[in-house]
């Protein structure tokens, strides 16, 4: 009954095996699909910022190039309008001229050109420009607390080409980055009296692109990165599932087939065991009936050993009967009556 029991609790213990694998199968598989979508997550932002800080270093570039050309011509002239009035920070004693036909012209230095594209590039895109230096000729040059920040690290670090991070400029988020300014020959003339050298870092230009439109693309891929890792979860789950379901049949069946084996087994163990006994029975009785004759009765196999001796023939040759069995007449008999039996045995078996 105990057996019986067992045999019954197994097959539930094993089932509930398997819906503890599977259950951890899931756990585990849930935990890869979100962490590969944070990483996802993460790389869809991380994109976004780098498109936003390719913007910038080509903003920047783009003001080196024009500044540089603008400076080796030593300035250029423009009309004077609200657009471009003198500058007053320029020190030129050609600052102010008067053009072919009498026009009011004044110089247009790399600085002053490049508050101007500044000014309109925000109008037009938003972008963010600020020419600044640790010691601003124009006191609106003068670097905020982050803009100091990257002067500083430019300047400490000669390997480092740019500087940019993510901040909040009035509420909105921008990328700012930061690019030097490397005195050049043709910068001497207006910087001279600063103490520069060619070579020297004198300054940087800050500019800052606004997030909003890379942030923007970035939120809208997280739908399609929600949605496909979300179809890539529920198609593990219902593999994982389906799979444990088709386990557990596997299993269920396996023991099923090994508990009808076990029963087979004990069943032929039985009638082995039942038909030995009715041999055995069978044999004793035999032996009885041999034993209580008065004639002399064996019996041989096909290797002519004796397989059964009643007393009555083991005492005609002075042997005991358990003595006899497996023996054959040359090992039982001396050569006279062994000669004379095995005669009469063949003349009993022609």
């Amino acid at each position: 009954m105990e057996q019986e029991e067992i045999s019954a609790r197994t097959p539930a213990r094993k089932s509930e095996s398997v819906s503890a694998y599977i259950l951890a199968l899931i756990v585990f598989w849930t935990l890869c699909v979100g962490v590969s979508l944070w990483i996802n997550i993460d790389r869809t932002y991380r994109h976004a910022e780098e498109a936003a800080r390719l913007q910038a270093r080509t903003a920047f570039d783009k003001d080196v190039i024009y500044r540089r050309w603008n400076s080796r011509l030593g300035g250029v002239y423009a009309k004077i309008t609200e657009i471009t009035p003198p500058n007053p920070y320029l020190q030129d004693p050609n600052r102010d001229i008067q053009g072919a036909g009498g026009e009011p012209l004044t110089k247009i230095n790399p600085a002053y050109m490049t508050r101007i594209v500044h000014e309109l590039g925000q109008l037009s895109s938003g972008i963010l420009g600020h020419i600044t230096s640790n010691k601003p000729i124009r006191p609106g040059n003068k670097p905020d607390p982050w803009e100091a920040k990257a002067l500083s690290l430019l300047e400490n670090h000669q390997d480092m080409k740019e500087f940019a991070e993510q901040q909040t400029v009035n509420g909105k988020s921008y990328l700012r980055f930061m690019g030097p300014l490397v005195t050049e020959e043709s910068c001497m003339p207006c910087h001279a009296f600063q103490g520069y050298k060619v070579g020297d870092q004198r300054g940087g230009i800050s500019v800052s692109v606004p997030m909003e439109p890379f942030l923007a693309q970035a939120n809208s891929a997280l739908f399609s990165l929600g949605a496909s890792h979300a179809g890539l979860w529920f198609f593990g789950v219902a593999f994982f599932f389906l799979g444990g379901r088709r386990l557990d049949t596997h299993l269920r069946e396996r023991d099923q087939a090994e508990e009808q084996l076990r029963g087979l087994t004990q069943e032929l163990e039985f009638r082995v065991t039942q038909r030995t006994r009715d041999v055995l029975r069978r044999q004793q009785e035999l032996q009885a009936f041999m034993d209580n004759t008065d004639a002399g009765v064996y019996l041989k196999d096909a290797s002519h050993a004796y397989v059964l001796v009643n007393k009555r023939f083991a005492g005609l040759i002075r042997r005991a009967p358990e003595e006899m069995l497996g023996q054959d007449n040359a090992a039982l008999l001396p050569p006279s009556l062994r000669s004379h039996f095995d005669e009469c045995e063949r003349e009993a078996t022609r």
